[in-house]
């Protein structure tokens, strides 16, 4: 499956933030390895290679999948 194909593959706005590792854990609260394993299985937006040895997420796609996920958590709820 190429990037295009992907559930996270949108439109990037020049005003959507970059979140570092440490603030994707502090808003979701799991840790980088569920995080991975969910990228693996295509379940969570991977990140953006910012550098050799920096990547980051997309506030747009974190927010996404919040939303998805509250709304996933809602409807198993009736």
């Amino acid at each position: 499956m190429s990037s295009a194909e992907t559930p996270f593959a949108r439109p990037v706005s020049f005003n959507d933030r970059i979140l570092r590792w440490p603030e994707v854990e502090n808003r979701l609260g799991i840790c980088r390895s569920q995080a991975h394993l969910l990228i693996s299985k295509g379940e969570f937006p991977p990140p953006i290679k910012l550098g050799v040895r920096a990547s980051g997420w997309l506030e747009s796609e974190i927010n996404a999948w919040l939303e998805s996920r509250v709304g996933a958590s809602r409807q198993s709820d009736k």
